[in-house]
């Protein structure tokens, strides 16, 4: 039997793609950052919460808009080179949102960060199913394993920066701060991607294809159409059940209040009408011994 060389586990080349681990990691970090403070924020720009609430349909429509049209960015870049791009438009548009006050504002500016984050998502997996490591199922499920995890963390993030009395805006600080250390990660691994298996051809290959079925091109933009519809009205769905709950509470504070007016009311005018009957009285033997 011929020797079979069994390639033995690396951790290296594992450690060469924590740059696009933390860029999954990203996604849920910025999508679930204001979750917790919406109220917070919303009331510091003078609006609903309900209203507010729709940066997160913005978010998700963008970031399968930059998810769908990943295909189109097929330059003489390397992905990893567009990844650092996304980011360093990123950082003005995180910025920007920490000063924002304006609603219309937000809802334009999440619609690009999902853009951006959906584009780094599909950029940094194409990264990994490249990689050196041979077992794909195995780092595909680790790098996956990041979402969660930036699912998970966000919350306490949030809630920490507020419990200590400072503002929400500086939620957003954090998050700049955590790109500058993935750009710097990409700057520093991305010399030591020579295990890269990127062929630039085939990119260019692909996108002169794009176009050349005319049946799946008009299948991808009926799917993405009905993405956006399917989010918009699925935020529209949970506005109204939340309106409806707020006021399913009102009515209930307000028959409670109405059957306590009953109950309570006649003893408190049964009280006061009898105070005075009582200092009358005491008061006609006080007036009686002044006159003698």
């Amino acid at each position: 039997m011929k020797n079979l060389k069994i390639k033995k586990f690396s951790i290296d080349d594992y450690l060469l793609e924590v740059p696009n681990f933390l860029s999954i990691f990203m996604f849920p970090v910025v999508y679930m950052l204001v979750s917790p403070i919406l109220l917070e924020i919303s009331s510091s720009i003078g609006t609903n919460p309900e209203d507010f609430n729709l940066i997160f349909t913005f978010f998700i429509i963008g970031s399968i808009v930059g998810q769908l049209s990943s295909i189109f960015y097929t330059s003489k870049l390397k992905k990893s080179h567009i990844i650092i791009l996304c980011y360093i438009f990123m950082i003005p548009i995180i910025f920007y949102l920490s000063i924002a006050v304006n609603l219309f504002i937000f809802y334009v500016l999440y619609f690009l960060l999902g853009y951006i984050v959906g584009l780094i998502w599909m950029k940094a997996y194409e990264n990994i199913l490249k990689s050196k490591v041979k077992n794909k199922d195995k780092i595909i499920m680790v790098a996956l394993s990041f979402y969660p995890i930036g699912a998970f963390v966000t919350p306490f993030i949030s809630s920490t920066i507020v419990n200590n009395n400072l503002s929400w805006r500086y939620i957003y600080y954090v998050v700049i701060i955590l790109i500058i250390i993935i750009i710097i990660l990409y700057l520093i691994i991305g010399k030591k991607y020579v295990n890269r298996i990127e062929v630039e051809n085939d990119s260019k290959k692909i996108s002169k294809k794009i176009f050349n079925n005319r049946n799946k091109n008009i299948t991808f933009i009926v799917i993405a159409i009905t993405f956006m519809f399917y989010c918009i009205s699925e935020t529209i769905i949970s506005d109204s059940k939340q309106k409806s709950d707020m006021i399913s509470h009102a009515d209930d504070a307000k028959r409670k209040g109405a059957i306590g007016d009953t109950f309570v009311s006649p003893a408190v005018s049964h009280k006061k009408g009898s105070k005075p009957k009582t200092a009358g009285t005491k008061k006609a033997p006080r007036n009686s011994e002044n006159r003698f």
